[in-house]
């Protein structure tokens, strides 16, 4: 508390300090003072040179609308993000924040565009790849239920959906493999694939299940499916001794090597 009063007093006495200024909203932010921290942001655009500081007023933009998605303002956050992006086109943290705020709207492909841009502007940066992957892998996704839950008749277009979409998690897998996302949806595209072991094995390496409100749901589909497959099996058993049985003419056929 008394750094951050402190900071509090050095930033009134030279506004202008942008060291000052970052560390004190770096402080704020820690203690979760977002109110505070969205005043003192807005106080130090008053006092910069847009012409001649972009990529602070940027930087301001950026910190501002992170806070805003903290505290559910999405509207506000997008547009500061927006505004981001009018001072550094070639941000590549800007368009990755505004992926995760379209996405978190519920606008998939504009979300997969700017994780895109993200990774244009940056991509030897794993973090954006990984984020681009996992986007790309939802709208494929997508495009495969649609064809599921419309009743069409293209079984394979809605499988090779399915097997793009496992192929660009399992780059992401490689990025970051414990990312709950990324072993969430790849156990639900193996439980459309029709491997529930697989399935089931991704659904618990997830670490926070609450998050996801179908999982217990899928987890079950899966268990079910497994439980239907070993009865086929073991059926198949049954029927090839049944058979040996009652065709003992025909054993040395079933059993020769």
């Amino acid at each position: 508390m008394t750094k951050i009063k402190d900071l509090e007093k050095a930033v009134a006495i030279d506004p202008n300090n942008i060291q000052l200024v970052h560390q004190l909203i770096a402080l704020y932010d820690y203690d979760n003072e977002h109110q505070k921290t969205i005043k003192l942001i807005r106080q130090t655009l008053l006092s910069l040179d847009y012409k001649e500081k972009p990529q602070l007023v940027c930087s301001m933009y950026l910190n501002m609308a992170g806070i805003l998605l903290k505290i559910d303002e999405l509207e506000e956050a997008l547009l500061n993000v927006n505004k981001a992006i009018g001072f550094n086109k070639k941000n590549a943290g800007s368009y990755h924040l505004k992926g995760v705020i379209l996405q978190i709207m519920g606008e998939r492909h504009n979300a997969m565009k700017a994780f895109e841009q993200a990774v244009y502007y940056n991509p030897n940066e794993a973090f954006y790849r990984g984020y681009m992957y996992l986007s790309q892998s939802l709208n494929k996704m997508r495009k495969a239920k649609e064809i599921c839950v419309n009743g069409k008749a293209d079984k394979n277009l809605s499988r090779a959906y399915f097997l793009e979409a496992k192929g660009l998690l399992d780059k992401c897998y490689i990025l970051n493999p414990l990312n709950d996302a990324v072993n969430y949806n790849m156990g639900e595209i193996c439980l459309f694939l029709d491997n529930p072991e697989m399935a089931l094995s991704k659904f618990n390496e997830v670490k926070k299940p609450q998050v996801f409100t179908d999982i217990d749901y899928y987890r079950s589909k899966a268990k079910q499916k497994i439980a239907k497959k070993q009865n086929v099996i073991d059926f198949n058993k049954f029927r090839a001794i049944q058979l040996k049985d009652n065709c003992p003419e025909k054993s040395s056929f079933y059993t020769a090597p």
